[in-house]
């Protein structure tokens, strides 16, 4: 079976769709290609074929990507096309007819929920920022109905989308092949670490304000910003403030991850309760601390109650109180054996339920039934 994954957004060695999905299909003998923008052409170490198109920014741009991604699936000829981005529903899905590939439309997002946020929205007024909300839901769900296959990595997505039977639900789990094996053990600094994309509503101010509360304690960031934009504005910020225990690490390869990890004390998901972080987010860092064994402190969201607390791997604060997360991370850090009781449940849930290997198999037979339908 020869599978491409396209994207019109992300970078070729995003983890969902290299990391996760492209390893994964390509180690269970599938033949895989990736279509990115910016990537370098060729085959890698892990038997995935890259194929590059322009860089774009902006829905605009990306719109006039399509006839070059839609050129490249073309030459590639796949019996499946597994596409992660929604403006790509305006085009891939209009590939019809016997000898095309079978279309895939993977919803990572709540995109008319982040529409619906003026913050979200970059300040568009919250009036037409709710009519703007509704329209994409309206596009999303008409256009995600006439693909063969609906993937998603949150349960409120799939509800939403309502693929039935064509649908399969495939949380960002971290993969066994790169947590299987632990990090060679270390002692755990007295330090915090915040792993993945940061912005204001995933915790910026929140990780100012604990350096800030705890200076005792070392604070990792181990990601970067997006824009570039609010990286500079941190760093200015953690700069006038004198705040030298706050350390910037930013982006690292992902097989530098694990050890990053095992040398951290506590693990950070300061996240604020917007309506998507409350309902429809899917964090991979929170799942990645539960491998790597992190103690975890995190905002009380809905999907921080069902993992965090129903596999003890650590503690949950009000969300948008420093006071509080401080509290959490001294109370891990000032107690060594509960912390390793935290570290010692969160890796047994990892192992036992939240890897990706345990759903690799799903995507396989989800794979074999669509194309099963169209031969039918």
């Amino acid at each position: 079976m020869r599978v491409a994954i396209v994207t019109s957004k992300h970078p070729a060695f995003d983890k969902r769709l290299y990391e996760r999905q492209g390893r994964f299909l390509a180690g269970s003998g599938l033949e895989v290609h990736l279509v990115a923008p910016g990537a370098p052409e060729g085959p890698t170490a892990d038997g995935i074929i890259l194929h590059s198109v322009p860089q774009a920014h902006g829905w605009v741009e990306r719109l006039r990507l399509h006839p070059a991604i839609g050129d490249c699936v073309r030459r590639i000829a796949p019996d499946i096309v597994h596409f992660h981005d929604p403006d790509l529903l305006l085009s891939l899905h209009a590939r019809r007819g016997r000898n095309c590939p079978v279309v895939v439309y993977d919803a990572h997002e709540d995109f008319p929920l982040a529409t619906r946020s003026s913050r979200s929205s970059r300040g568009i007024p919250p009036g037409i920022a709710q009519v703007l909300a509704v329209g994409v839901d309206v596009v999303e769900r008409v256009l995600a109905r006439r693909v063969e296959g609906v993937v998603c990595a949150h349960r409120r997505r799939l509800r939403q989308l309502r693929p039935g039977p064509r649908g399969l639900y495939l949380p960002n789990y971290p993969s066994l092949e790169a947590f299987g094996t632990p990090a060679p053990a270390v002692a755990r600094e007295r330090s915090c670490v915040y792993l993945g994309l940061l912005s204001r509503e995933r915790g910026a101010e929140m990780l100012l304000e604990g350096a800030r509360l705890a200076p005792d304690v070392r604070w990792l960031v181990v990601g970067d910003f997006s824009p570039d934009e609010g990286r500079q504005r941190f760093l200015a910020r953690a700069r006038a403030e004198g705040l030298r225990n706050l350390e910037w690490v930013g982006m690292i390869p992902y097989g530098e991850v694990p050890a990053v990890l095992a040398r951290a004390g506590v693990g950070l998901m300061p996240w604020q309760a917007t309506p998507q972080h409350r309902w429809a987010a899917q964090p991979t860092k929170l799942y990645e601390y539960l491998a790597a064994g992190l103690p975890v402190v995190a905002s009380r969201l809905e999907v921080t109650e069902e993992v965090v607390t129903q596999s003890g791997a650590g503690l949950l604060h009000p969300a948008d109180n420093p006071e509080a997360m401080v509290a959490c991370v001294r109370r891990v850090l000032d107690d060594p054996a509960g912390a390793a009781e935290f570290g010692r449940a969160g890796r047994h849930a990892f192992l036992t339920s939240f890897n990706y290997e345990r759903l690799g198999t799903q995507l396989l037979d989800f794979y074999n039934r669509i194309l099963h339908a169209r031969r039918s």
